[in-house]
């Protein structure tokens, strides 16, 4: 756990909600895409071929 922590100590945190968008997207180098939207894009492309609400029934 003391890595952890001291990782987390380390880390320049960026707000997720209740920021403005335009400052958020400025921290994080390399995209203009927000980041909770990122990881939904994520979840949807890495779990396009299992059934389910937003996927491809086989």
């Amino acid at each position: 756990m003391p890595g952890i922590e001291q990782r987390l100590e380390n880390y320049d945190l960026i707000p997720l909600f209740g920021y403005d968008l335009i400052k958020h997207c400025s921290k994080r180098k390399g995209t203009l895409v927000a980041y909770p939207i990122e990881i939904c894009i994520r979840l949807l492309e890495n779990s396009l071929n299992e059934e389910g609400l937003f996927r491809i029934a086989p």
